[in-house]
């Protein structure tokens, strides 16, 4: 599971929404908490939020990718005895207990996917990458460079996204 946060003007808020929902909405199933930090070390006040949710900090150099270069960047370091990760920005915050079981169980029922809680038909429609659940392979495999906002928006809901890619093979 990882979460990439960024040092903009509403990190603090986000990452303070984003601990204190996980606290009051438990996942409701076993995982790991990695906080991508765009940019470098996340300011020791904003690091303490996440305090008593086991969660491990992982700087990186920001790049224009913002989230989606961190998910990359994890996809290729992550175990391969991982079967799925879940990616979410920062801005992502938690409505009911029990919200990582509902992805795990969709999984589990229909198969090796890409799985999304949001979805819009903003420019085409696209499951948005502020939050999903897909196999770290997947990410590997994805064949072009991703270090901008264009080639990120290309990911997301271009002619080449990532899930077309995966629909074009029948998943």
């Amino acid at each position: 599971l990882y979460i990439a946060v960024t040092h903009g003007e509403k990190t603090a808020d986000h990452c303070a929404r984003f601990a204190a929902t996980w606290r009051e909405f438990p996942p409701g199933y076993d995982c790991d908490l990695i906080v991508a930090c765009n940019g470098g070390p996340l300011p020791t006040e904003t690091a303490l939020l996440f305090s008593g949710l086991n969660a491990q900090f992982w700087p990186r150099v920001n790049d224009e990718a913002r989230d989606i270069g961190a998910y990359l960047e994890a996809a290729k370091s992550i175990s391969s005895n991982h079967e799925m990760m879940l990616c979410l920005g920062e801005s992502v915050h938690f409505h009911r207990e029990g919200w990582l079981r509902r992805l795990v169980e969709a999984r589990q029922r229909f198969g090796v996917g890409m799985y999304g809680p949001f979805a819009t038909h903003v420019i085409r429609a696209h499951l948005q990458t502020t939050a999903f659940f897909i196999p770290p392979s997947f990410l590997r495999e994805y064949p072009l460079r991703v270090t901008n906002r264009k080639e990120r928006y290309e990911l997301e809901h271009g002619e080449r996204a990532l899930w077309r890619r995966l629909h074009r093979r029948g998943i």
